[in-house]
């Protein structure tokens, strides 16, 4: 390891630290100097990207990600897509979340649950609720204990369509998975009984 890596590296982990004491201030500025010095960093413009959004400096986080896409390897820049998602939740709304949960899906090397889930809960926002429902499908067929929440926003969709027999099924899958998901037990008691009528 060079000493540019391993000041690099140390440095990251002092922000790090800072971040997790709530010291976001001083974190933000450990990193903006790690930036500085390492500006080809992925990782470094992720973690500064994040902490600025943190602090609510909304426009300085969103050029932070869009420097860490440009630098990050193939196998993050899902990850980075869907963080600027999230930020554009916040700031532009979720037709423009949208567009980068999408690209995010499209850099994917495999289904990550947690980004069909926000992509899935974004369309569901804009009111797409099929489209909603397609992906939340794509998310529970993964392989994660994330796909609980899928299961949980299918039971609902299901539930607001009369579509009672699918939304307990879909309720007692997440139950399986996770027995003290409060929505799932919702719908289930709300449908105790109502699936089984004619």
């Amino acid at each position: 390891m060079d000493s540019a890596s391993g000041l690099t590296k140390a440095k990251l982990r002092l922000a790090l630290r800072k971040s997790q004491a709530g010291k976001t201030v001083e974190a933000a500025q450990i990193l903006e100097e790690v930036a500085k010095f390492d500006p080809q960093g992925g990782y470094v413009w992720v973690e500064y990207a994040r902490v600025l959004k943190e602090l609510r400096r909304f426009d300085e986080a969103e050029v932070a990600f869009k420097r860490a896409l440009r630098y990050a390897p193939k196998e993050r820049k899902t990850h980075v897509l869907a963080s600027l998602g999230l930020l554009y939740e916040q700031t532009r709304g979720y037709a423009a979340a949208v567009e980068s949960y999408r690209e995010a899906i499209a850099h994917m090397y495999a289904p990550v649950a947690w980004v069909h889930i926000l992509y899935g809960n974004a369309l569901f926002m804009l009111g797409d609720v099929a489209a909603a429902e397609e992906i939340f499908c794509l998310a529970a067929s993964v392989d994660s204990e994330e796909r609980v929440e899928a299961y949980e926003n299918l039971a609902l969709i299901y539930r607001s369509q009369k579509k009672y027999e699918d939304a307990m099924r879909h309720a007692e899958k997440a139950l399986e998975i996770c027995p003290d998901s409060e929505v799932a037990k919702s719908v289930a008691t709300s449908l105790d009984g109502i699936e089984r009528l004619p």
